[in-house]
């Protein structure tokens, strides 16, 4: 698809200018759902001392603005951590654990689930969960 247009130049010529239209499709930074990417590193390993300094990196992408929480549970359900409990805006959000309970102690080395809920404005409920490991 072509656009015509007629240009006049400063010395008062009629020209004709010629566009090409392109069309370009990019990808949305907003998703349809809520994405959990992989936590990292995992396994984490508590006894690294650089690891246990930055801590185990969390990243989720939300769909729309939402009141989040972000929790780590032990396999039996019990919550072992509150990370976070925030409104977010839609889009990619990044986040930190340590591998501390919510009284600042280490936790156990073991298998853990990182859970994050949203609750949209739109009123959507949403809801991810990933395994992690933590090894001492």
């Amino acid at each position: 698809m072509f656009n015509e247009f007629v240009v006049v130049s400063p010395s008062g010529e009629l020209r004709e200018l010629r566009v090409q239209q392109h069309e370009v499709e990019h990808a949305s930074a907003i998703p349809r759902e809520l994405i959990l990417h992989p936590a990292y590193p995992n396994p984490f390993r508590l006894d690294d001392v650089s690891a246990a300094r930055t801590g185990m990196s969390i990243q989720y992408d939300l769909p729309e603005n939402a009141a989040v929480s972000v929790a780590i549970y032990s396999t039996t359900g019990q919550r072992v951590r509150l990370i976070v409990a925030t409104l977010n805006q839609a889009g990619r959000h990044f986040l930190h654990w340590e591998g501390l309970n919510d009284l600042g102690r280490p936790v156990s080395s073991g298998l853990y689930l990182v859970k994050v809920e949203a609750a949209g404005e739109s009123g959507r409920a949403y809801q991810a969960t990933q395994k992690v490991t933590v090894v001492r």
